[in-house]
């Protein structure tokens, strides 16, 4: 089976901020023997972390239910732009790092509240301190 353009095109930190609007959210993480921890939380990734140093996820691939995969980061809800067809969350980690969600339809999210964001680990891009893709 061969993989899509948009998913083997990520094959580092600078072609991945390129592809897409909005562009990729890259927040810093650490890898472990055990996973991989990103703004105080820690992942369980279904394949090797190790040299990991980014982490990569679109917006359109995070949601705000628990069933859509593994818990990101709570993130505190900084402004939310309802877009028609799309609702934007613009938000931030507990250590500072920004990330947005697309959202399809209009979605209430209050503003100021603290989200809990998710997604499937398919779906997590990792990159090395070079900037490449692992």
């Amino acid at each position: 089976m061969r993989r899509s353009n948009s998913t083997t095109s990520q094959k580092n930190l600078f072609v991945a901020g390129f592809i897409g609007s909005p562009k990729m959210n890259f927040l810093t993480a650490t890898a472990g023997a055990s996973g991989i921890s990103v703004a105080s939380n820690a992942l369980s990734l279904p394949r090797s972390v190790a040299g990991a140093t980014t982490l990569g996820i679109r917006p359109e691939h995070i949601t705000l239910t628990p069933e859509s995969g593994i818990k990101l980061a709570d993130l505190r809800v900084d402004l939310v732009e309802n877009l028609g067809g799309q609702t934007v969350v613009y938000a931030t980690t507990v250590d500072g790092q920004s990330v947005n969600i697309v959202l399809e339809g209009q979605r209430h999210v209050e503003l100021g509240s603290t989200v809990a964001a998710y997604a499937d680990p398919a779906r997590v891009h990792l990159f090395n301190a070079e900037g490449n893709a692992i």
